[in-house]
């Protein structure tokens, strides 16, 4: 399979050891999902569904007679739609359609803290103790940036030849 970013792609062919290689105008590489033009608007596509129906199943145990506490709702958030959001954030976390995550994430949010629709989204991470998620894109850049330049922090407690 080749993935070659060209100003026309329909010129973009890979030959190796005299084979044709298939091309794939959308590769997908460790789950991220790019396209010839870098705009990763599936990806985040892809994103929203995935969040929207673990959303879904937050709502219905949050809802049900079982009524579990905030903080084991909360736990769970982290677990099923926050680390979803966040996985690979380095790569496009400033791409513009990064937006199209926001309104699964605040759906959450509503549902963590009982909150209804009318109450602002940008008061919501606030009322949940939880960062916006603009920030918390940001403190992954800024997180694996940090490692890149202090590569021995990652490996404190052991000793490095």
């Amino acid at each position: 399979m080749s993935s070659v970013f060209h100003l026309n792609n329909t010129e973009a062919k890979v030959n190796y050891d005299n084979v044709m290689l298939p091309f794939s105008s959308e590769p997908k590489c460790l789950r991220v999902m790019s396209h010839t033009s870098l705009t990763y608007r599936r990806h985040f596509e892809s994103i929203r569904r995935k969040l929207t129906s673990r959303v879904v199943l937050l709502k219905g145990i949050g809802s049900s007679g079982w009524a579990p506490r905030a903080t084991t709702l909360r736990t769970a958030t982290f677990g099923l739609v926050h680390s979803t959001a966040q996985y690979c954030v380095p790569v496009w976390c400033r791409n513009a359609h990064t937006r199209l995550l926001d309104p699964a994430i605040n759906d959450d949010l509503r549902n963590v803290t009982g909150c209804l629709r009318p109450t602002p989204a940008h008061n919501l991470p606030i009322l949940a103790g939880i960062q916006p998620a603009e920030l918390r894109r940001n403190g992954g850049v800024l997180s694996l940036e940090r490692h890149a330049i202090e590569p021995r922090r990652l490996f404190a407690g052991f000793e490095i030849c």
